[in-house]
């Protein structure tokens, strides 16, 4: 059993992420760090990098490459299932709505999700 299983509660503890233009960080709730910082980037199969931030990417293309990238991110380095556990996003107060939809329907449409919260991220900064 890993130890962000273990806990007095029933509740697994929540998946934090927060994409950043050329950064995301992803880790659990209560660890004192990020557990990896990754780019924000995909790359297609004709070897072109494709930013999932870029705001000129349509619907459609921002949910397939964000559907690629939210599952990196669970199966290769949180190596977690996505539906055990409700999901923190810290987001960026200058990010699309067109983002925050568009991850919003990959989290819970692709991968069934439990729970989003979308905070933003300079008040987290103060949280102890």
């Amino acid at each position: 059993m890993p130890l962000y299983d273990l806990g007095l509660g029933s509740e697994k503890v929540h998946v934090v992420i927060e994409i950043g233009f050329y950064h995301t960080k992803i880790g659990f709730a209560g660890e004192s760090g990020p557990r990896h910082i990754i780019r924000s980037y995909n790359v297609k199969s004709d070897n072109t990098v494709v930013n999932i931030c870029d705001p000129k990417l349509t619907y459609e293309e921002l949910v397939d490459e964000l559907t690629k990238f939210v599952h990196s991110i669970y199966f290769r380095y949180l190596l977690t299932n996505p539906k055990d556990r409700k999901v923190l996003l810290c987001e960026n107060f200058l990010q699309t709505v067109n983002f925050r939809e568009a991850l919003a329907h990959v989290l819970f449409k692709q991968f069934s999700v439990v729970g989003i919260m979308f905070t933003p991220s300079l008040p987290l900064a103060l949280h102890p």
